[in-house]
């Protein structure tokens, strides 16, 4: 009763500091603008008649689209479901706890993971992806094979790099486990294989892709492994005490392993099979510039892990000092971005201290008032990822033009220079006039000889014209938007960039 007394106020105390700092990121715009085109009857796409997916949260996407149609607002509806999911992870996870006597430390030290916390209600699909995967991961060790599985298959839905995980236990499973007979592992694999079968036939029938066009964007197979380190890295140097961790645990652990009694570790080997595919493709994707957000899956495996390490060396009265020590732990990690005017590291940045909850407001405030003569003109532009607010305020088209989410051409650019993961195929400006593109939202203001116009909005800054268009006329008549020829001597560059929509 006091474990489960524990849990509960452990709980609530993450629910209300989650809300507390409720934020949302740039990235969930994307998935707002897919949900409400699909739910007004134009598909999912980003604009009317260009099937691209780009997007890597189909199921999160289909769920904010029925939430639209329903009528709520998509921001405050993508933040409680967060939370949701956030509640339902730990609900699988204390119930596990619970009953098989490990995961007590694991709970009471995610509770106060920073990361968890800010991913909780970042307007992503992070907290539905850990709740399906470690359903899927515990229902598993519960040997609720074919419930586990699809539970698995369902997070491949939400994220493609699920795969990993449902391919790590699938092998375990085929192969290692003895408790089930081969027809019992078919049947249990089977409504999970059929599952992945109908998304790829979506995938293909729909926008004619095997995979997301994010896939291509961010150059997942174009190998990034010192940039991977320096993600991991950044990442172990605030939870310092994992490392040290692991160095004083391993050694004595490997003398307590007995080859005799090796199918005692079984779920041991099967979790470390899981952190070491997971780092590896970390590795080679080179993170990401969002702090935390790959390792956001695969901590509550490395934190079960480690509590699993623990626990095979002490005796079980031991067990409450583990978790204790494993939530000190946590709640002594250190903040890398304390005191930084930016809070960039090596490009990785913290966006939550970006897009906070008073900018964001900032911004909608903006955008709104600016958002009739905006779907009155329906300029064409390209845009970074930052503002992609602007696009679901606006609904104007747009074009991703940093890597090229929303755009096969872009995101299919070969790579010569590595930079910023998620930030490095910008768009060629003679491709951008092929498409007709309007005014550059994102691009520093290019020569002279590239756009002779700029188009001046308030308090959001000058931006270029790249393509004259008589649509751009209709907004001369807002006083809030005035275009102007440039000067061919003065230099002319960016507003002020109050809302982040440059970062």
């Amino acid at each position: 009763m006091q474990v489960r007394l524990l849990f509960v106020l452990s709980l609530v105390i993450y629910l209300l500091r989650s809300m507390k700092g409720a934020w949302i990121a740039d990235d969930a715009y994307f998935s707002f603008r897919y949900a409400r085109n699909l739910a007004d009857g134009q598909g999912l796409v980003f604009n009317a008649t260009e099937r691209v997916e780009g997007i890597t949260n189909l199921l999160w996407t289909f769920i904010l689209a029925l939430g639209q149609v329903l009528g709520f607002d998509l921001e405050t509806l993508s933040q409680f479901l967060g939370i949701l999911f956030a509640f339902v992870f730990f609900l699988f996870l204390g119930r596990f706890a619970i009953r098989s006597q490990w995961g007590r430390g694991t709970f009471l030290a995610l509770t106060v993971c920073a990361v968890f916390l800010d991913y909780g209600t970042s307007g992503l699909e992070s907290m539905m992806q850990v709740a399906c995967l470690y359903a899927g991961l515990l229902l598993f060790f519960d040997r609720r094979y074919a419930l586990a599985f699809l539970c698995l298959s369902l997070a491949c839905w939400i994220r493609p790099d699920s795969v990993i995980f449902i391919s790590v236990i699938a092998a375990y499973f085929l192969l290692i486990e003895r408790r089930a007979s081969f027809l019992e592992k078919c049947k249990a694999l089977l409504p999970a294989l059929l599952l992945l079968c109908l998304l790829q036939a979506f995938r293909l029938s729909y926008y004619g892709d095997f995979f997301p066009n994010t896939f291509y964007a961010r150059s997942v197979l174009a190998s990034y492994f010192a940039q991977g380190a320096r993600y991991i890295a950044l990442f172990f140097q605030s939870v310092w005490w994992i490392p040290i961790s692991m160095l004083c645990l391993f050694l004595p652990a490997w003398r307590h392993f007995s080859w005799k009694h090796r199918t005692k570790y079984k779920k041991d080997a099967l979790l470390l099979a899981l952190i070491l595919v997971w780092f590896l493709y970390v590795l080679q994707v080179g993170g990401d510039f969002m702090f935390g957000r790959f390792l956001l899956a695969i901590l509550p495996a490395l934190f079960l892990f480690l509590e699993r390490v623990q626990a095979r060396l002490l005796a079980r009265r031991f067990w409450p000092v583990i978790a204790l020590l494993m939530t000190l732990g946590q709640t002594l990690s250190l903040d890398v971005y304390r005191k930084k005017p930016l809070p960039v590291i090596l490009g990785i940045s913290d966006e939550a201290r970006v897009y906070t909850r008073e900018r964001r407001a900032k911004l909608k405030t903006l955008a709104l008032s600016l958002r009739p003569v905006m779907e009155a003109a329906q300029p064409i532009v390209a845009f970074g990822g930052a503002q992609a607010a602007l696009l679901y305020y606006w609904n104007i088209p747009g074009i991703e033009a940093v890597t090229g989410l929303t755009d096969r051409v872009i995101a299919r650019q070969n790579l010569s220079l590595r930079g910023r993961v998620g930030h490095e195929k910008e768009a060629r400006l003679d491709y951008l006039k092929a498409r007709g593109v309007n005014l550059l939202l994102h691009h520093p203001l290019p020569s002279e000889n590239a756009a002779r116009d700029t188009l001046q909005i308030k308090d959001l800054g000058i931006f270029p014209v790249l393509c004259y268009d008589q649509r751009l006329e209709l907004l001369q008549e807002d006083d809030r938007i005035i275009l102007k020829s440039l000067s061919r001597k003065k230099e002319s560059r960016p507003g002020e960039d109050e809302c982040g929509l440059h970062f």
